[in-house]
């Protein structure tokens, strides 16, 4: 019995090797090493040369050739340090070469790791404008508002979205936010923004929906109104 079980195990072995033969089976343990294999470490000095090549590169215009550099930089853990001038200077070559699709993934990854950085954050507002998605756009914009309170430029941006996606309640509270901080802002833009929000939630433009929806129409022209009036009476508008 026990010479027939070493048997049968020994033709088993031959009868796998030969599987294996056939059909070149492999370890996979040298493919798993290869996918995980970390770059090997450069020197500062290697770095320095790197990061002065791509402001080469950079100030010549050459955006090709400025991503490439940019890219190794990340790859070889060059950009310690530096890491808002690289991500930046990296998403403006893609932004040269109108790949804007490449410009938002640089500007993520750099986000990760300076979450609450303004020039990262206000590029990739402007990569998601290019790309034409309007509501990614206005949530660059709400976290900058987030980070940056009193950051005109970008409340007139947010502005400006709201009122494109007809966000007009949103619109109100942010050009309330504009006029406190900046009572500059002309008297035309604010009664251009008012006449639309009024005209928007106007009762008689939903009359024919039945009376629920012309009671919530009446509510916000009634709250709408109401801010206008208050506007009119600080900025003694006629």
């Amino acid at each position: 019995m026990r010479r027939s079980f070493l048997n049968n195990k020994f033709y088993n072995q031959i009868f796998l090797f030969l599987c294996c033969s056939f059909f070149s089976c492999a370890p996979t343990t040298t493919t798993i090493e290869e996918t995980n294999q970390t770059p090997e470490p450069v020197s500062e000095m290697q770095c320095l040369r790197l990061l002065s090549s791509a402001a080469e590169y950079y100030k010549n215009k050459d955006w090709q050739a400025t991503s490439r550099v940019y890219g190794d930089l990340v790859k070889l853990n060059c950009d310690k340090g530096n890491e808002e001038e690289v991500f930046q200077y990296w998403a403006i070559a893609f932004e040269n070469m109108a790949k804007f699709d490449s410009s938002e993934y640089v500007l993520l990854q750099g986000l990760k790791r300076l979450p609450d950085n303004i020039n990262l954050r206000k590029r990739l507002a402007f990569a998601y404008k290019k790309l034409g998605n309007k509501n990614k756009e206005i949530f660059e914009y709400e976290k900058l508002i987030d980070l940056q309170p009193n950051d005109i430029e970008s409340l007139n941006s947010l502005n400006e979205l709201y009122m494109e996606s007809e966000r007009y309640e949103d619109q109100i509270f942010t050009l309330n936010r504009i006029l406190e901080i900046d009572p500059s802002t002309s008297d035309k833009k604010v009664k251009e923004a008012y006449r639309k929000m009024a005209n928007k939630y106007h009762p008689d433009k939903v009359a024919h929906l039945g009376q629920k929806m012309q009671t919530v129409a009446e509510e916000k022209f009634k709250s709408v109104n109401d801010a206008y009036q208050q506007i009119k009476k600080d900025r003694n508008l006629s």
